[in-house]
């Protein structure tokens, strides 16, 4: 009886959590002006690639308070740094202005490499401060990101400053 009254406690406990939703967060580095491409000589070091996650971006319940998007979306890129009306769930197709289309899952994060070339891409859904994108060579050389300073500053909270959220693992 002892048991269930204990199990239940934890279970009232957690359930009074607002966590709503997380995502896996990488390691540290320094920052630079969203949407500048990377050029001090720090710019070139970047955290090791085999360094795994080691952190969460939490957001609760007051910062998903914005409609998810209806439909399938295609964005482009420079869109992110408008202030969201709605948040950019499930198939989304991001435009980067190179021309390339990447169909990415928002509603966490992710990334890609290109398979002929040294260009990597990450995105990320940061609830109501909208969603960001970056695209970096190895080594996160030629950084370009695109978003919204308040998703910036919420995800360097989370995984670190130098683009850590885009780098890390992607280097």
């Amino acid at each position: 009886m002892s048991l269930r009254r204990g199990m239940a406690a934890a279970l009232l406990a957690a359930a009074s959590l607002s966590l709503v939703a997380c995502v896996p967060s990488p390691t540290t580095g320094p920052n630079r002006p969203v949407g500048a491409p990377s050029s001090s000589p720090s710019a070139s070091a970047s955290p090791s690639a085999s360094v795994a996650p080691v952190g969460y971006l939490y957001l609760d319940a007051s910062e998903l308070q914005l409609p998810i998007c209806d439909g399938d979306r295609r964005v482009g890129v420079a869109m992110l740094n408008d202030e969201p009306t709605c948040r950019l769930e499930g198939r989304v197709t991001l435009v980067f202005p190179d021309g390339v289309e990447l169909d990415a899952d928002f509603g966490g994060a992710g990334s890609r490499v290109g398979s002929d070339s040294d260009v990597r891409w990450a995105w990320a859904s940061v609830g109501d401060y909208g969603s960001v994108a970056a695209m970096f060579t190895s080594g996160c050389r030629h950084y370009i990101e695109w978003g919204r300073p308040d998703a910036f500053a919420k995800l360097e909270r989370a995984f670190g400053p130098d683009h850590a959220w885009a780098c890390v693992g992607n280097g």
